[in-house]
This record gives C-alpha cells, structure tokens and sequence, in this order.
C-alpha cells in the first residue's frame, strides 16, 4: 500500500531532513507533524490518516522502535490495549531544527498526553487551518 504524503502547507519540504534516518516520504512527512505539534500519535490517528491496514501502522511503529527513534506505551488510565507512540530521539529533533522542544521529553502528567493528542488530531484533520 502507498501512503500519502500529510498536505500541510506549513511544513514546507521539512520533512526532507528526516530522509537521512532511511524513512521513506510520506513517513518522514508523518514523523515532521509529529515532532513539531505533538510528540505523541496513536496507532488509529496514522491509520485513518494514511487510509492503510492496521498491520501496514504496526511495521511501521515496530520499526521506529526498533530504530530507537520512538517507544510505545499503554494509555494511561484506558484499562485497555489502548496504545501511544512517543518520538523522543534527540537526532530527529535536531534535524528538524527544534532539539530543545519540550515535545521530546515524555509526558508526566495523564492530562499533557491527552491534550498533545488531541492537538495533533486537530493538525491532520485540518491541514490547512494556521
């Protein structure tokens, strides 16, 4: 399945920084909303995003852990197998231009999590809005 590139006006070619780190186009354009807006995105937000399988999200979350990029976590207080992505490593920050944004370090408060991915469900659904 080919994934499509998020269209957002304000990322500006950014995303051609994460290339390097060996991600294809449309991932590292996924990775760029997420270290600039959020930090965090759950399985479901790059599935609908994308329109692919649930398997197609599951390589590509085990892959940014592997990588050592990113870990995934149980959503705090969901009693379920509810899951969160969190992209801490410093290089993509870096390469981006934004290493010291506090998006990188981990949520500790239940209450930041939720708002951070909620915000970033706002940014892909309205691409175009400043």
């Amino acid at each position: 399945m080919v994934l499509k590139l998020p269209e957002v006006p304000h990322l500006a070619a950014r995303h051609a920084a994460l290339r390097g780190f060996g991600f294809r186009p449309q991932e590292a354009a996924w990775l760029t909303l997420v270290c600039l807006h959020s930090g965090v995105f759950t399985r479901t937000q790059f599935t609908e995003h994308h329109r692919c399988s649930t398997k197609t999200t599951h390589a590509f979350v085990h892959r940014l852990v592997a990588a050592g990029v990113a870990r995934e976590r149980p959503m705090p207080g969901a009693g379920t197998r509810l899951r969160y992505t969190h992209v801490y490593d410093r290089r993509l920050y870096r390469a981006l231009g934004v290493e010291k944004l506090r998006r990188r370090r981990n949520p500790k408060e239940n209450v930041v999590l939720f708002r951070r991915l909620l915000s970033f469900d706002h940014v892909i659904r309205h691409p175009y809005l400043p």
